[in-house]
């Protein structure tokens, strides 16, 4: 008896634990391919929560505010961005904001969302509907953060956004 329990558990975790990564790899390859419907929100965790909104299609109700959250993109740059975060195997980890924690997709690891030095929240539409649209990328170390933030902004004409953006860091 113990053993068929053993088995069926068994069984279980590893149904349940293939069917996430599957989850995942169909999240990451929807990512890849979603360069037409990215947009990304960087965001730094400081004491003023300041984030840079990169986009494609989004309206922005009053860009005329902060004009670092409506910064468009397009198809080649999202394709860049995407490399940038390939190069730095970043792409390797994503998160779910679920609850106030960041939930990791392929563990049970969870972070508050103080921890990280910087965040960038994917959110993409795609073809297959076993995925999830928005994803994060956790950057812990500062010189990381700081790096990875120095590529992106050769991408963009907003030094001013990413100079500020970088101090905060």
């Amino acid at each position: 008896m113990k053993k068929i329990l053993f088995i069926l558990i068994l069984l279980t975790y590893s149904f349940s634990s293939s069917q996430e990564t599957d989850i995942y790899k169909t999240t990451l390859n929807e990512l890849k391919k979603s360069t037409e419907t990215l947009n990304s929100w960087i965001n730094v965790t400081s004491k003023e929560n300041f984030y840079i909104g990169i986009n494609i299609d989004l309206i922005v109700e009053n860009p005329k505010l902060d004009f670092c959250i409506d910064i468009k993109t397009t198809i080649e740059k999202n394709e860049k961005l995407i490399s940038i975060l390939e190069k730095h195997n970043l792409i390797d980890k994503l998160y779910l904001d679920i609850e106030d924690e960041y939930q990791d997709l392929q563990s049970d690891k969870k972070y508050g969302l103080k921890e990280p030095k910087m965040t960038i929240n994917l959110k993409f539409l795609g073809q297959s509907t076993d995925f999830f649209d928005d994803v994060y990328i956790l950057i812990f170390d500062r010189k990381q953060a700081k790096e990875i933030l120095d590529e992106i902004s050769n991408l963009f004409d907003y030094e001013y956004c990413f100079r500020k953006m970088r101090k905060k860091i």
